[in-house]
């Protein structure tokens, strides 16, 4: 009897083309080989059937709507990794309002964002940043992350350290 431990791989948000989902669903595509994972995809928008479309009939895979406000502390904390692929012309716009609960979940992320952005500098510290794009890199990235539990502890610890350092209350009141 081998016991497998399953993780969950989540894309919480709006479904718009600025997500880049169409190289989330090569990456889900690319891991296929590894039945542990539970992919969760929650959230709304006109991108939102392109991914249905794109990963329909895939194993382990849970299409969702958007959570409700109210469950969103603990819909963040189910996850194992979150997944946050952008479109390159995304990176110059504001960080994603996703970013900051991702990170107080003290759990790695994935992103996608072009070198230099600060979206790529609070993901490489927070699990790992790719370029925009590359589903190589992407699912490489994502691989690393789920064979070492310590790296996964390790980026998720770093992650709640930026949540409570850089964007906690004392933080931005200290700004002002």
């Amino acid at each position: 009897f081998r016991r497998v431990l399953f993780r969950s791989l989540m894309y919480s948000g709006s479904m718009n083309k600025k997500q880049g989902l169409d190289l989330l669903a090569e990456v889900i595509h690319q891991l296929a080989d590894l039945p542990q994972l539970v992919w969760l995809l929650a959230g709304e928008g006109p991108t939102k059937a392109e991914l249905v479309k794109a990963t329909q009939g895939l194993p382990n895979l849970r299409h969702l709507p958007l959570q409700p406000m109210e469950r969103l502390n603990d819909w963040l904390n189910a996850a194992d990794i979150h997944l946050l692929p952008q479109k390159a012309e995304a990176a110059d716009l504001v960080l994603p309002s996703k970013l900051l609960g991702i990170l107080a979940s003290g759990r790695p992320v994935v992103a996608s964002s072009p070198a230099g952005s600060e979206l790529a500098a609070l993901a490489e510290q927070a699990g790992a940043c790719v370029p925009p794009g590359d589903i190589n890199s992407f699912s490489m990235a994502l691989r690393k992350l789920i064979a070492s539990p310590q790296h996964r502890a390790d980026a998720g610890r770093r992650a709640r350290e930026i949540a409570e350092k850089r964007f906690g209350m004392d933080a931005v009141l200290d700004c002002f």
